[in-house]
């Protein structure tokens, strides 16, 4: 709800008469790069499409064709709304973000997640289906400042209620782009934090360090840690890391008490 503000997007939706209660999938997308202004919303669900449709051409709407794909703009806005999936999925944003959207879709113009190695990063996070997940890739000139593009991605994990996650991510280093996945299992929320490291070496580095780190806890004496020092030694215990190349993968149980 505070990552794609959605007190603001329900009232959209209402405007739109889209009950929220039939959503079942949202994805935000933004381009942070200073020349492109790129922000916009998928949304899937069980509502119709065709009832959105009439409910705009009653409302005035612009009707236009992009590549043979109907868009809608709102009267004196650059505001479009475009079915893509029909009957479940519409996309929400400018008439341009609109355009560039399915212009991807249409592979007329390349993806992130088509190009290496952060096609397989958003392979790795995408096809565990966990009800929470997203990723950022960096683009180079934010990469030749590693500690700019860190802090974006500490910032965007603490908006979250990741701040645990930031905390591992500062402690792990810059990574060319990042994801992660999010998942529930009854008071324990199991979280998978990858990241593309600046090359293979890199990765194995970090992946040997953080295994030794945790053979090492098991030497600690545990009758002299505070509560909050032990729970964060056993949530410590949980943690593994794996590696595809370049890229990091790190799992561990978060505590509901984490998430705030």
């Amino acid at each position: 709800m505070r990552i794609v503000n959605g007190n603001q997007l329900k009232q959209t939706l209402d405007s739109l008469h889209i009950n929220s209660a039939t959503i079942e999938q949202v994805i935000v997308f933004s381009n942070l790069h200073e020349n492109s202004q790129t922000e916009g919303i998928i949304i899937s669900g069980s509502f119709k499409t065709n009832d959105l449709i009439k409910y705009l051409s009653a409302k005035q709407w612009q009707q236009l064709q992009y590549r043979k794909h109907l868009v809608y703009q709102q009267p004196g806005s650059d505001f479009c709304i475009a079915p893509i999936r029909s009957p479940r999925s519409i996309l929400l944003g400018s008439k341009s973000t609109v355009e560039q959207t399915i212009d991807a879709k249409l592979n007329l113009q390349p993806g992130l997640a088509e190009i290496e190695p952060f096609n397989r990063l958003f392979r790795n996070t995408y096809n565990k289906r966990a009800p929470v997940s997203m990723v950022v890739a960096f683009p180079q000139n934010f990469q030749d400042i590693g500690n700019a593009a860190l802090n974006i991605s500490s910032s965007l994990l603490d908006l979250a209620g990741l701040s645990p996650l930031a905390k591992l991510l500062d402690a792990v280093g810059f990574a060319r782009g990042i994801g992660f996945s999010i998942f529930h299992k009854q008071n324990a929320y199991p979280v998978e934090l990858m990241g593309i490291m600046r090359n293979e070496e890199t990765a194995a580095n970090i992946a040997g360090t953080i295994n030794l780190l945790k053979g090492l806890t098991a030497l600690v004496p545990q009758k002299n840690l505070s509560f909050s020092e032990r729970e964060a030694m056993e949530s410590f215990k949980t943690l593994s890391v794996k590696r595809d190349k370049d890229i990091l993968s790190i799992t561990l149980i978060m505590r509901s008490a984490d998430l705030r």
